[in-house]
């Protein structure tokens, strides 16, 4: 069986690891890098991590826990474009793939296996209801703050700052986004049909196909700013438009359900360009 897939995926294609009847290639291991870095001890990380939460999923799917299409595609379509926006735009993350020997869309479609592999884990352990397992990041920092000054630096180990510039888009380019969701939002003011004018003007091209469907998303899923104002609205209002550092957001939750929101929006996305990138570069070489 084995012999069998390294056969299918390539002469050069190793086994990294095997958690139960699944196995991690190294083509697989190359792509997830993308997303965290390619150094040795992140792939080994990443490795580590991967095996263990094969092996969590397979209880969750003995145990019949579910993950809906809709779910997952409402994350991948965020985290997709903060990707892009990591990396500096469309064309920076095509030319990465190719690099890889891969495509964009096999990259999507690692990621969505991905995306639903975390929410089955954390499906799980809900049920299970293992509170010591589920440590959000905001306690992790709480606890940090509180001992930090009993907590010993690792002998080997280094206290690392950096300093973060994102690529900023032009003004110009700023103003024409906020100018375009403007007619967006009148047209719904209008009466326009929300799903119609997703389609046509959205720049979310996982949601924009679904009429701005996100799925349903839980606190934590997606970047304050957007989470801010669709936890604010109630079921079948619609936003003002407002911005994230993707763009700028239309809004409208369908249902709540707890802590969860079901949610389709239109994106106008500020796009960046090479010279946006350069410019960065330039300002980074200065300081």
């Amino acid at each position: 069986m084995i012999l069998l897939l390294i056969i299918g995926v390539g002469l050069f294609d190793r086994i990294e690891a095997v958690a139960g009847d699944d196995i991690l290639l190294k083509s697989e291991l190359d792509e997830l890098s993308l997303f965290y870095g390619g150094a040795d001890t992140t792939r080994r990380i990443i490795r580590d991590e991967l095996v263990n939460r094969a092996l969590v999923v397979k209880l969750a799917e003995r145990e019949t826990i579910e993950v809906r299409d809709e779910e997952v595609e409402g994350l991948l379509s965020l985290r997709f474009e903060q990707l892009k926006d990591q990396l500096g735009g469309d064309e920076i993350l095509e030319e990465e793939c190719r690099k890889r020997g891969i495509t964009v869309m096999e990259l999507r479609d690692r990621y969505f296996r991905e995306i639903r592999s975390q929410l089955l884990l954390r499906k799980f352990l809900e049920k299970k209801s293992h509170p010591y397992l589920l440590v959000t990041p905001t306690e992790v920092r709480e606890f940090y703050d509180r001992h930090k000054d009993s907590i010993a630096i690792r002998p080997g180990t280094v206290v690392l700052k950096h300093i973060l510039l994102l690529i900023q888009p032009s003004p110009e380019a700023i103003g024409a986004a906020a100018k375009k969701i403007a007619e967006v939002y009148d047209l719904l003011q209008r009466g326009g049909d929300f799903a119609v004018l997703a389609q046509e003007f959205s720049d979310d091209p996982y949601s924009r196909r679904r009429g701005g469907l996100l799925g349903r998303i839980r606190r934590g899923d997606l970047v304050e700013e957007f989470e801010q104002v669709v936890f604010s609205l109630k079921p079948g209002e619609i936003s003002q438009p407002f911005q994230t550092r993707f763009g700028f957001h239309i809004a409208e939750v369908l249902s709540k359900d707890g802590e969860s929101v079901l949610v389709r929006q239109i994106l106008v996305a500020v796009k960046t360009t090479p010279e946006d990138t350069i410019r960065t570069k330039q300002l980074a070489m200065r300081l």
